[in-house]
């Protein structure tokens, strides 16, 4: 935490992600992130790493262009190595789906596109929405 709390929240790690393609992100939306808050409070990282977690090949990007120089690739290096121990899923070189995968990706990619959004978890926490 004491190396996140540099964020400027300039959103360079997020942009330069070849792996981040969602339309509206997450980081973005004050219920998880509080706007015009500096540093951002620990939830945006977490979000950031929790999204791309089984999908990141660690091209470093994110640490290269980050001008407080948070070592984002350390952090979802270390977060990997954990996972590949627990699960045996290697991002960029398993094959099969990723372990935090819900939906085929085609699939997945092909209902973003239709409806414009870019919540996986479409309004799951909305009580007031039929699923």
């Amino acid at each position: 935490m004491s190396e996140t709390a540099r964020c400027i929240k300039c959103y360079s790690c997020i942009s330069a992600c070849p792996i981040c393609y969602c339309v509206d992100c997450t980081t973005k939306n004050p219920a998880y992130v509080k706007p015009g808050e500096l540093p951002p409070n620990f939830m945006f990282h977490l979000i950031r790493f929790a999204h791309i977690a089984d999908s990141c090949v660690n091209c470093g990007q994110c640490q290269e262009l980050c001008p407080a120089e948070i070592p984002n690739a350390l952090f979802m290096h270390a977060q990997q190595v954990e996972l590949e121990k627990m699960f045996g899923h290697v991002p960029g070189v398993s094959m099969e789906l990723p372990l935090l995968a819900f939906a085929e990706e085609k699939t997945e990619r092909g209902r973003l596109h239709n409806t414009g959004s870019d919540m996986i978890y479409e309004n799951v926490f909305n009580p007031f929405t039929k699923h």
